[in-house]
């Protein structure tokens, strides 16, 4: 790629997309087909770094402190993942990363330690516990598909008097929700003003219970409020049966998750916001709008093919990873 780029601009980054992922010297794959009756495929990847782990591989703890599912995570839970991550280390990572690529040392410059230190007042805050999970129904809903990203937090109120200062700058709407300090940010607002949308694009950051939570806002509320009243948290997660085929102890990380349904959600999704703009345009040009409509009609033949497929043969699975000072391994499965 760097031999053909005449530009020079692959040479320019590269060096700072080594520093941010890391030296990776090879990377590995296998699979193998029907190990079991449960399974339609494992697949193992591997990632060998002799000069050691860098970059964000670099920050990934080689243990789970807490490898239960937490309550805020419910039966609509389409991907859930949670991996221990070294917060602390960000501020050197950043550094690093300005260091070993020229345009941002000339953009930055001196700007560099006290961004550095900025960086280090959030990441102080912040454990190691890291969790994402993505939720979705059918049929779709107001809320679409949403996501949560929950950190382990370990200063909640030096976390917040930080919130406080930057977030409603940024233009987010301070609200309370069952005495939680929580802001809003609606993320659909300029489409909005172009093409009403037909689901909810606010996102939401409030801390409690330990946790720092960024997401969806009706995700971020359902956590809150099963801190609140932990009656209202939930016992199905959605899980399956790909977790009885990897590890969830002396592993980095693991998740689980439903393709088949993710991709079958998006596409209602996408059907729904494509009927929306399609509407809209009707009422200003009903030619263009019926060209659009023809050509995203002839497009479904494909889409349903994709999800026929995805459903047979990708539809659950689960993962874990592990990690040593040269590098990374993950098996995945996929269930029948």
């Amino acid at each position: 790629l760097m031999q053909m780029d005449t530009s020079g601009m692959m040479m320019m980054i590269a060096p700072m997309v080594k520093s941010l992922v890391g030296d990776i010297d090879a990377v590995a794959q296998t699979a193998q087909f029907n190990p079991t009756s449960d399974l339609t495929m494992e697949v193992t990847y591997g990632i060998q770094m002799n000069d050691d782990r860098s970059g964000l591989l670099g920050l990934l703890n080689d243990s789970i402190d807490n490898t239960e599912i937490p309550s805020f995570v419910g039966p609509n839970t389409l991907t859930y993942y949670q991996i221990s991550f070294d917060f602390a280390k960000l501020p050197e990572l950043f550094t690093t990363i300005v260091s070993e690529n020229p345009i941002l040392s000339m953009q930055l410059g001196e700007q560099t330690p006290q961004i550095a230190s900025s960086i280090a007042l959030y990441a102080e805050t912040l454990g190691d516990d890291f969790i994402y999970a993505s939720s979705g129904a059918l049929p779709v809903d107001d809320n679409g598909m949403t996501s949560l990203i929950a950190i382990e937090c370990i200063n909640e109120q030096q976390l917040n008097n930080l919130l406080v200062m930057m977030l409603p700058s940024l233009g987010a709407e301070p609200a309370d929700f069952l005495g939680y300090q929580t802001y809003t940010l609606d993320m659909g607002g300029d489409m909005n003003m172009m093409m009403p949308m037909p689901v909810d694009l606010s996102s939401t950051i409030a801390t409690a219970g330990g946790y720092l939570f960024i997401g969806s806002t009706s995700d971020v509320h359902q956590a809150l409020r099963t801190i609140a009243n932990p009656k209202d948290g939930f016992e199905d997660h959605a899980t399956n049966v790909g977790l009885d085929y990897i590890s969830r102890t002396d592993v980095a990380g693991w998740g689980y998750g439903d393709m088949a349904k993710s991709l079958a959600i998006q596409n209602k999704l996408n059907a729904k916001m494509s009927e929306s703009m399609f509407a809209d345009m009707e009422l200003f040009d009903p030619e263009m709008a019926a060209e659009f409509r023809k050509e995203y009609e002839d497009e479904q033949a494909y889409v349903k093919t994709v999800q026929k497929a995805f459903d047979q043969f990708m539809s659950k699975m689960a993962f874990d990873y592990t990690v040593d000072d040269t590098g990374f391994v993950s098996t995945a499965v996929l269930v029948k």
